[in-house]
């Protein structure tokens, strides 16, 4: 559905856009499923380059900002809200329902089907596409495919479609695993450390290779102190690292240099990071805590300044990037570099 309207919806690279949750009803089983569709959903479009994926955390602080709410979920109008009041391009939404439920026929008999719907940040639908689930069928990889369509709707060349990884499986195969990432994930965001390190753990028993999970675990163990456990995590990451996205693997590559003592190493590949994914906040400010600490002329701040300017959400928070660096001297205060950054009334 969708596939046959005419033109790419985004004119060029830079537009930025946003997953919201997918919905489902209230069965456990039907709800871990979303959740781990919701993150497979953003792992793959997170992979393109034409276009740029907002992070649901950065997401979840615009609108705590914006409202006072805390929380971790991402409702349609919750997206569209953030969309809205940060130019963002497009939302997409999803929903798992019986055949027919999502155009309002909830009794509809027959197999669970799977909707994606892209919307403007107004809320009008600009298309859509969809697919039935089947148990002869891997949940997972039938949305990577539904969402490989929405990519090339939205103007992605199809040579970088096709060079990238299918998210389903740079991520986990097993639903639970993912769900339980999604969870460990939730928690880092708390920074409620324990729980991230046991959610991690929960997708590692579900797939021992899962390359993101061990990665999440080693950050979490840092940030709680306990570097020799983060280290010795990292290193599993890095020997699954054939399980992550191009994305990550820089990502892993650059935090093994900066761990091994290596950091004007880890500042390069944090650029070959940021230079490949230009909406990589994370590398940039990765890249300033390192230089502050070999001493660079200026100590970061033309990199701080590019992440700020890019995007003024401290996320991820320049303080837990120095922390989990083991960085232990001065930062700039970030709300005094933000207002430096804003125009003159």
């Amino acid at each position: 559905i969708g596939e046959f309207l005419a033109g790419p919806i985004l004119a060029g690279s830079g537009e930025r856009i946003l997953v919201a949750d997918i919905e489902v009803d209230e069965d456990p089983g039907r709800v871990r499923l979303a959740a781990a569709m919701t993150l497979v959903l953003e792992a793959e479009l997170s992979q393109a380059s034409f276009f740029s994926t907002v992070p649901r955390e950065r997401a979840l602080l615009a609108l705590r900002r914006s409202t006072g709410r805390t929380g971790t979920e991402l409702g349609l109008a919750d997206a569209l809200r953030v969309a809205g009041e940060g130019s963002l391009a497009v939302v997409i939404a999803g929903k798992v329902a019986r055949r027919g439920a999502v155009d309002g026929d909830a009794g509809a008999a027959g197999a669970d089907s799977i909707t994606l719907r892209i919307l403007e940040a107004s809320g009008t639908e600009l298309f859509r596409v969809g697919a039935e689930l089947s148990e002869e069928a891997n949940d997972l990889e039938v949305l990577t495919e539904l969402t490989r369509a929405v990519r090339r709707r939205l103007g992605e060349p199809a040579s970088e479609i096709e060079s990238s990884r299918p998210a389903s499986r740079v991520l986990s195969q097993s639903t639970e695993a993912v769900h339980a990432y999604a969870q460990a994930r939730g928690q880092l965001f708390a920074g409620r450390y324990p729980q991230a390190i046991a959610a991690a753990g929960t997708a590692l028993r579900h797939d021992p290779e899962f390359s993101a999970a061990y990665q999440l675990q080693a950050e979490a163990y840092a940030l709680r102190g306990q570097r020799r456990s983060a280290r010795a995590v990292l290193e599993l990451a890095f020997t699954h690292i054939e399980r992550a996205t191009e994305r990550e693997q820089l990502r892993i590559r650059a935090d093994r240099l900066a761990w091994d003592g290596r950091p004007g190493d880890a500042v390069v590949t944090y650029e070959q990071l940021f230079q490949r994914y230009r909406d990589d906040i994370g590398a940039l400010k990765a890249q300033a805590v390192l230089q502050r600490q070999i001493g660079v002329r200026g100590g970061g701040i033309g990199n701080l300044r590019a992440a700020y300017s890019m995007d003024p959400t401290d996320w991820p928070p320049l303080s837990r990037v120095a922390r989990y660096l083991n960085y232990r001297g001065s930062l700039p205060d970030v709300d005094s570099l933000i207002a430096t950054l804003e125009p003159s009334p």
